[in-house]
């Protein structure tokens, strides 16, 4: 635990849980009280699970990979398509002015399609048409997760708040998680400072 500026930081620390009064709880039962705790510890997040708010976590048996490749040869601006082969799907957006993103999205029950480094022959044999990208694909870092989805009637209890994935993270296909965790943490910020009272505030 380390003391800056008036300021306590606890780390290694490992949050197991809060109390809507205001407080985080750790792996051995220490409270660290607040007058606002807030919970960003991802979709598996223990602090909704330990809060009183019907909070449930799921995840479908379903993987996407997902890559983000320098260029635009693959599409224009404000251009963006999906395309299905029975149960696997493939999407190419504009990412930026310089990048292109790239997502396959398949059962996890299908190991050929699951395979990284892509498996160049298997999806071009569901996509004859987009040989040329699995091949690129085969060659480029990607990474691998499962379809995940957070539903919570309320994203606060007491003077506990929830942001980010521990709020309401869902299949990650399109990587929205990052933008909709800063616009979270932007309207938690303007709410509590706009009132005398944190719970009202969450309300």
């Amino acid at each position: 635990s380390v003391v800056t500026e008036g300021k306590q930081f606890a780390d290694n620390s490992l949050i197991v849980g809060a109390d809507p009064s205001g407080a985080l709880i750790d792996e051995n039962g220490r409270h660290y009280p607040a007058e606002l705790a807030v919970a960003a510890d991802g979709v598996r997040s223990r602090t909704r699970a330990s809060l009183p708010i019907g909070a449930h976590f799921e995840e479908y048996p379903t993987k996407v990979n997902r890559w983000l490749l320098e260029g635009r040869a693959l599409t224009e601006d404000h251009t963006q398509f999906e395309v299905w082969s029975g149960d696997r799907r493939v999407g190419i957006l504009p990412c930026g002015t310089r990048q292109t993103y790239i997502y396959t999205v398949m059962p996890a029950r299908d190991q050929g399609a699951c395979a990284m480094p892509l498996d160049a022959d298997n999806w071009s044999a569901a996509f004859p048409k987009l040989s040329a990208l699995f091949a690129a694909l085969n060659a480029a870092e990607g990474s691998q997760v499962i379809y995940p989805l957070v539903t919570t009637p309320r994203w606060s209890a007491g003077r506990v708040a929830l942001v980010g994935d521990a709020a309401h993270g869902m299949p990650p296909t399109l990587g929205q998680g990052v933008g909709l965790s800063m616009i979270n943490c932007h309207a938690l910020a303007e709410v509590v400072t706009q009132s005398d009272d944190i719970e009202q505030a969450l309300e």
